[in-house]
């Protein structure tokens, strides 16, 4: 709808609350959630009740707390079917696990920045912790990493100042010191075409990750490639990082 349009206001609210629920990333009471919103509770609960009919939210029935329900999963895998570019990487990860073996993801940038919207196992079982809605740290992954060198807009710029406040204990190093390690590390993806890390949080999981642009040259998505340090190789000659390499040229039109 055009800037200025009448719109219809209870919609919008409704999205404000929908909003509050994306960001916090865990199930709230309605207490919190009306103090999320800047709303009254009684107000939010009427909201509430009727999100909750429509599936775009659910309330667990031992706690209480409210979280978002299965419709918003349906309209977000909705998103990346209609949206070109994205269908087109969503249908590559699966041949790509099979050929390399390796575990492959696809990331968007979501509200908290690094979003994975897709996971694909490979041949060997990793036990990591990856499902559609893990968030990837800006600072500490290949994938933040990516998106920092390649994608425009301040957002990055936003989320790196709220990765490096001395609270994060997601942090490897000290703030000055992450600070440092991201600068360099996003300086050679850009350089290198694609970011990659040994280690990191996880020892001996090393990953790749590839950006894939839009028809307008915008940063749309990233395939990021993960295995052990033996099943992985940072090698560049490594012929699964060629591999992806060609797949996100092919991608980016």
């Amino acid at each position: 709808m055009a800037s200025g349009a009448r719109g219809i206001q209870s919609i919008e609210v409704g999205g404000a609350i929908l909003e509050a629920l994306v960001v916090t990333q865990k199930p709230v009471t309605l207490r919190d959630l009306a103090v999320m919103a800047n709303m009254a509770p009684a107000q939010v609960h009427a909201y509430l009740t009727s999100l909750r009919r429509i599936d775009l939210v659910e309330q667990d029935a031992q706690t209480g707390l409210y979280s978002i329900g299965p419709f918003a999963l349906r309209l977000g895998l909705g998103r990346i079917h209609s949206h070109p570019t994205l269908d087109e990487v969503s249908k590559v990860l699966a041949p790509l696990s099979a050929e390399t073996g390796l575990m492959t993801v696809m990331a968007v940038w979501g509200p908290q920045g690094p979003t994975v919207v897709q996971t694909q196992e490979g041949s060997t079982s990793l036990n990591l912790n990856i499902r559609m809605g893990t968030l990837f740290s800006l600072v500490g992954t290949a994938t933040g990493w990516t998106f920092a060198a390649f994608k425009k807009g301040d957002d990055v710029i936003k989320r790196l100042k709220f990765e490096l406040r001395s609270s994060n204990k997601t942090l490897l190093a000290k703030p000055s010191e992450a600070k440092a390690i991201f600068e360099k590390a996003v300086k050679a993806t850009r350089e290198r075409g694609y970011g990659e890390i040994a280690g990191g949080a996880i020892p001996n999981i090393n990953a790749v990750s590839v950006p894939v642009f839009d028809g307008a040259g915008e940063l749309a998505a990233v395939i990021t490639m993960i295995g052990t340090s033996e099943t992985m190789d940072l090698n560049g000659s490594n012929p699964a990082i060629q591999r992806v390499l060609a797949i996100a040229k092919t991608l980016s039109k």
